[in-house]
């Protein structure tokens, strides 16, 4: 790969990572959100403050959200918080 090709790849990256950092997504049910929701007054706990849905998001649910901002169709994307947490912030 050129150093020009290599350099526009690098930039677009950054593009698609500062988009992505632009996005906020909830606790969706993760292996780094397993131990904590296996205690189950906890995890009745989250869900009572899940405001909207009731109920912890699944990873495929925030996929969405992320292939979005990954994509051309965002490219126009700046200064927005996309929030991905099934009503939490509402609360």
């Amino acid at each position: 790969m050129t150093n020009v090709r290599a350099s526009a790849v690098d930039r677009r990256l950054r593009d698609i990572v500062s988009r992505l950092r632009r996005g906020r997504a909830g606790r969706p049910r993760t292996p780094g959100t397993a131990a904590a929701l296996a205690d189950p007054e906890f995890e009745a706990d989250v869900i009572e403050r899940i405001a909207a849905l009731h109920r912890i998001g699944e990873p495929m649910e925030v996929a969405g959200a992320v292939l979005f901002l990954a994509s051309p169709a965002a490219s126009l994307v700046t200064g927005h918080t996309l929030v991905v947490d099934g009503g939490w912030t509402v609360r």
